[in-house]
């Protein structure tokens, strides 16, 4: 069977590691996407076609198509004419990952119906997707053996990311409470990881103790944005990093707060005061963490799905 992975860059839905996931257990898995990404993950993928500023035309039809964000869907996404040779009934799967969809979702919900496509989306895109069939998606890491000391000093971490301009993770509210929880701990530290490499970040979460990701204000929730847990998360699980995030209802993922009982800085202070507990929850979310997002188990959870979409294919 021929796989086509189609991607803006290799860093969205951590796509190039889902190609190298797939290929174990196809060896025909073709990556397609437009540009490298300054993470430098497309340095993980051998074998990929780089198309920058154009369409793919692909020399022969794929058997299975996934398009990971909606970047690439609207890039590269022609179910008539050229493009990528993909048509309306071909197996097609969309992974949404980014916050394009979240300015977009209402027209492209619209076209995802219209093409009869499979959806799968990540926890915190999932109220987005209003009741549609979707399933849940955790991209997949392969950190867990990743060689890490904790910080001597508490350490806590959060990466505002691309939605920092509209304060969707909650940036805004996080350095407010970490600050709170600075004044009464001045030996502890707090790091916001931006304008770093992939592997800077990486370096980063791997000596935090904490590591918040998303904490959106109950009644604000920007564009309608609920958070959740999202990919830097995943990575800092991976990492042994605590992961603080919003409680939703999508997803089976550990989470400990609730921010609706306690605010950020009390929640900081309790953990601080317990490392104990800490480094217990720490160590279970790191073993959700190993049996959802590994390379094995996020690629059985996407071809599984894909699978009970076209149950009736050749799909197997």
């Amino acid at each position: 069977m021929k796989i086509v992975v189609i991607a803006e860059d290799p860093s969205f839905g951590a796509s190039a590691n889902l190609v190298n996931a797939l290929r174990k257990q196809y060896h025909s898995v073709v990556f397609v996407f437009k540009n490298n990404d300054p993470k430098e993950f497309w340095k993980k993928v051998p074998d990929k076609v780089v198309t920058i500023g154009r369409r793919p035309v692909l020399a022969t039809m794929p058997d299975l198509s996934i398009v990971v964000g909606s970047k690439a869907w609207d890039w590269g996404m022609e179910f008539e004419g050229q493009g990528p040779n993909i048509k309306p009934n071909q197996p097609t799967t969309v992974i949404l990952t980014d916050s394009h969809y979240l300015r977009n979702y209402d027209r492209l919900n619209v076209e995802f119906d219209a093409a009869g496509v499979n959806v799968m989306a990540m926890p915190d895109l999932m109220p987005y997707r209003q009741g549609r069939p979707t399933a849940i998606y955790y991209p997949p890491f392969n950190l867990c053996n990743h060689k890490r000391k904790k910080n001597d000093h508490f350490t806590i971490c959060h990466s505002p990311g691309p939605k920092a301009a509209t304060n969707e993770k909650g940036t805004l509210q996080i350095r407010e409470q970490v600050q709170r929880f600075l004044h009464n701990n001045p030996g502890a530290e707090y790091i916001e990881i931006t304008g770093k490499t992939h592997a800077e970040s990486i370096e980063i979460k791997s000596k935090a103790h904490v590591f918040i990701d998303q904490l959106v204000p109950p009644g604000v929730k920007p564009n309608g944005y609920a958070g959740g847990l999202g990919k830097s998360g995943v990575e800092a699980m991976q990492l042994g990093c605590y992961t603080i995030t919003n409680r939703t209802e999508h997803g089976n993922y550990l989470n400990y707060f609730d921010q609706e009982k306690e605010t950020l800085a009390d929640h900081l202070q309790h953990v601080y005061n317990n490392r104990k507990e800490l480094r217990n929850r720490a160590k279970a979310q790191k073993g959700w963490s190993q049996h959802n997002t590994t390379f094995d188990m996020v690629a059985l959870n996407v071809l599984r799905t894909i699978q009970n979409k076209h149950e009736n294919s050749n799909i197997r």
